[in-house]
């Protein structure tokens, strides 16, 4: 498996219980959506299957691996990084978790920096600082031009007037 086509979601902290289960930091939610996760054990990518898992808090999923039944067999994995295939998240319903500072532009004029994605509701938003304040864009893909995640920059067609009515 080659590195370029994953990235880091979290890490796996400790035992939870003596079945197996572990306790794992999240630092994106498309890791709750994946079937698969990938452990950086000794160097190599591992592929393991999610066989259950719960919600904990924000940042913490409890899940139990597909072969892992003891304590003994999860102890090889404690403090491993986790990582998911790049086209796994962009397949994810959160696939615009993770842009906040990211420069929103809405054809070559700069609206702001997106602070936080609100997904409260079935539509999602960017919040934007704007010049004028906090600038709310729905988040439609057909709107969407271009992320441009070296440059941390979207491009986006907005209809006219939708940035001055915030």
């Amino acid at each position: 498996m080659i590195s370029d086509n994953i990235i880091k979601v979290g890490r796996i902290l400790k035992n939870h219980g003596v079945k197996g289960e572990v306790t794992l930091s999240v630092d994106n939610d498309a890791l709750f959506e994946a079937e698969c996760i990938i452990v950086e054990l000794d160097g190599l990518y591992v592929p393991f299957y999610i066989e259950s898992r719960r919600r904990k808090s924000d940042t913490v999923d409890l899940i139990k691996i597909d072969g892992v039944d003891s304590e003994a067999d999860a102890a090889p994995l404690l403090g491993a990084p986790v990582f998911l295939k790049i086209d796994e998240i962009a397949e994810s319903d959160d696939e615009w978790g993770g842009l906040e500072g990211y420069k929103l532009y809405n054809g070559d004029i700069e609206v702001g920096v997106i602070t936080a994605i609100d997904d409260q509701t079935e539509n999602q938003l960017f919040i934007v600082e704007a010049a004028s304040g906090e600038v709310l864009i729905p988040i439609v893909d057909e709107w969407v031009n271009e992320v441009d995640d070296e440059a941390k920059v979207i491009r986006m067609t907005l209809p006219e007037g939708l940035v001055d009515i915030n």
